[in-house]
């Protein structure tokens, strides 16, 4: 009797665990999309992964009609999400004009006219679109272009005397350690060096990045907790069925369904606005960068991270004293505003009080 009454509380366990969590493996496996979800507009998700794709003009019409549509599509009302999709506009807009910087390190008028005349192609584009949809900017969009350099340690970087026909709003220059935005007016003449300097560890272990089958594991026991608690249960009700002690039959399937619903709300909880990547604490160490800019320039100085959480992560100069920082989740960088020339890396910053 005991026997059957396992195979039958068994059975109602395997059916509703199949029902409830079916769906839900569906959704853990869709990896389209990698929302950054604005509070106050939940439903508003960006492609930015798409924004890695861009290498010309067409490449970034098509993922600023994307954010538009999926603007419109999320009915936001409220100004973050706007600014925050202006701010996706402006980045795919930049990616759109990326070319690769001369080995010498100067900008040519030339090459700075043929790179705004994209900008130009494209930022026309994108208010167009924005207008077509009836959506009023909260500000002006700003025309960014953007070079790429394949230095490796350090980069000499010079301007042309006159640069007030270009136009531009922004200059980024990229290298694999650190990018550097700049405005027009502080570039006519202008010249600015950076350099990767030495590891520097954070002051406190940060978090990084789990790979691999380890990783997809570990996330799969997160997310799907509830498994091994029935598996636990049903253990522990065979043995005390071998030594002769009576459970009800409700038993089982009750706790199951309990664990299942909570399990649903925890798993709700694991998947918002969440990457498919889990992080563990580790010393990290990050390359310091040194830059070298005459005493009236100031730029945004980028910083990546190279799969650390950014949390409480923020750029420091030499002295230790941090930067207002902010992170970037297009460029998966730290970026802060230097008003001066010496060393700036990024430090595990505890500014909660």
């Amino acid at each position: 009797m005991i026997k059957k009454k396992m195979i039958l509380s068994s059975f109602v366990v395997l059916v509703v665990m199949v029902m409830a969590f079916a769906p839900l493996s569906a959704r853990a496996e869709d990896a389209g999309y990698a929302p950054w979800l604005i509070p106050v507009c939940p439903l508003l998700e960006l492609q930015y992964d798409a924004l890695t794709r861009i290498n010309n003009v067409t490449g970034s019409h098509e993922v600023i009609i994307n954010a538009v549509t999926s603007f419109t599509q999320a009915e936001c009302q409220c100004d973050d999400a706007l600014d925050f999709t202006v701010f996706f506009i402006e980045d795919a807009l930049r990616r759109g004009t990326s070319l690769n910087m001369h080995t010498n390190g100067v900008f040519y008028s030339s090459l700075l006219q043929v790179s705004a005349a994209m900008a130009q192609t494209i930022s026309g584009s994108a208010l167009s679109i924005l207008a077509d949809n009836d959506i009023s900017l909260t500000r002006q969009l700003n025309v960014n272009i953007n070079f790429i350099s394949a230095e490796q340690n350090a980069l000499d970087i010079s301007f042309p005397e006159d640069v007030s026909d270009i136009e531009i709003d922004i200059i980024t220059i990229e290298t694999e350690f650190a990018a550097v935005s700049l405005e027009r007016e502080l570039i006519s003449g202008s010249a600015l060096r950076i350099e990767r300097g030495v590891p520097v560890a954070s002051s406190t272990p940060a978090t990084v990045a789990a790979d691999g089958i380890s990783s997809r594991v570990i996330r799969g026991i997160f997310d799907f907790w509830a498994v091994a608690a029935l598996m636990i249960i049903m253990v522990i009700w065979g043995v005390l069925a071998s030594t002769g002690r009576k459970l009800r039959l409700w038993v089982v399937p009750f706790l199951a369904v309990i664990l299942i619903f909570a399990n649903i709300w925890t798993l709700g909880l694991n998947q918002r606005g969440r990457e498919d990547v889990i992080y563990t604490p580790a010393p990290v160490y990050f390359y310091s960068i040194m830059v070298t800019m005459s005493p009236e320039m100031n730029a945004i100085l980028s910083v990546p991270l190279g799969g650390t959480s950014p949390e409480m992560l923020m750029l420091v100069n030499e002295w230790g004293e941090p930067m207002v920082s902010r992170y970037n989740p297009f460029t998966d960088t730290i970026d802060a505003r230097i008003y001066a020339g010496g060393m700036y890396y990024l430090q595990v910053v505890d500014i909660s009080g």
